[in-house]
């Protein structure tokens, strides 16, 4: 099999498309980002593919970079943006306002950073610094908007207290925040996940261009024995409320324990309703009144039809999904990741 990792760039600006061939392969990309946003992540998890969040933060980078550099027009980003959103409401009507909200500010600076900046590795790099710093950021914001900044001191005094038990923290390093430092290594991990996947994003076309047809050549010798990954729905189920419920207790002991300690349970239970108003407010409320106004603007601006045919196409693209994963295989790591991606994109944009 063809390495990715090792092709050489030598192709710059792959194959640019004429008017209806440009088109055909943007919808083909768009399509791709849809089923990114809407089924990769569940996918990936099935495959025991690891950093699964941060692929798919990157996979949009790497599309959203993709159709700027075969497009002229820069605004087909938009509209792009808007199909990919009108996707994700129908398929998962369930995700918050926020997971629509960051496609639409991806694509959004996308657009802006390619058509005043034009595309180059620096572009590139730095929509791929901002989306993954903003995809982090919002995750810390959201939790500091439901359970205030008494969350992140009373983690800290948490963390704190159990390492100095255990020996591992001095009295003279008591000043120093556990949390900060941690929240600073979480930003600092998405922030360099960002620029290189930039960095990818701008390299790959060219490399796809020199490994496409053979890769071609291996997915229709193997398109019968394609098998699509089963998920058992029911152990998925049962590890999310698993997951929910360990976060619950980490956050009642890390939360409420200091205060408790100290005999202010009015003030734990004032911080608990607070915490709980606010998800409830945000959960029938707000979020649903966005996800509305967000949803009936996208109708007015895409074709519906367009958004139904890409749906119809997803069992399709697990199967291409399936086949990118049995690829990957023989490479380990971040080879194994950009090798998943790429064969993935070839696989969906040029496979007629």
């Amino acid at each position: 099999m063809t390495s990715i990792s090792s092709a050489p760039d030598k192709q710059k600006n792959i194959n640019r498309p004429a008017d209806a061939g440009h088109k055909d392969v943007v919808m083909r990309l768009t399509a791709l980002w849809a089923f990114s946003e809407a089924a990769l992540g569940g996918l990936l998890h099935a495959f025991r593919i690891p950093f699964t969040g941060l692929i798919v933060a990157s996979f949009a980078v790497i599309i959203i970079a993709f159709i700027a550099s075969i497009s002229e027009n820069k605004y087909v980003i938009i509209r792009s943006t808007l199909i990919v959103i009108g996707v994700k409401i129908i398929v998962s009507p369930q995700s918050p306002f926020t997971a629509h909200f960051a496609v639409l500010l991806q694509g959004f600076t996308g657009y802006l950073i390619y058509r005043y900046a034009g595309f180059s590795i620096v572009t590139t790099m730095a929509h791929g610094a901002f989306s993954l710093v903003y995809s982090a950021v919002q995750k810390l914001f959201t939790l500091t908007v439901i359970f205030g900044m008494e969350f992140w001191k009373s983690t800290d005094l948490f963390v704190a207290s159990v390492l100095k038990e255990i020996s591992v923290r001095s009295e003279d390093s008591a000043d120093s925040s556990i949390v900060l430092t941690l929240i600073t290594l979480y930003l600092l991990i998405y922030l360099a996940m960002g620029i290189f996947a930039g960095y990818f994003a701008r390299v790959l076309p060219g490399r796809l261009g020199n490994v496409k047809t053979n890769i071609l050549a291996d997915y229709h010798r193997a398109e019968k024995s394609i098998l699509q990954p089963e998920i058992n729905k029911a152990k998925k189920s049962f590890s999310r409320y698993l997951s929910f419920g360990l976060l619950a207790i980490f956050i009642t002991i890390t939360y409420f324990a200091p205060f408790i300690a100290q005999g202010n349970f009015i003030d734990a239970a004032m911080i608990f309703l607070r915490a709980v108003s606010i998800i409830l407010f945000w959960i029938y409320l707000a979020s649903p009144l966005f996800k509305r106004v967000l949803k009936s603007k996208v109708i007015q601006n895409v074709n519906t039809e367009e958004i139904n045919n890409i749906i119809s196409a997803f069992p399709q693209f697990k199967s291409k999904a399936a086949f990118a994963r049995q690829y990957s295989r023989a490479n380990k790591g971040i080879s194994r990741i950009g090798t998943f991606i790429s064969v993935l994109m070839i696989v969906v944009v040029f496979d007629e």
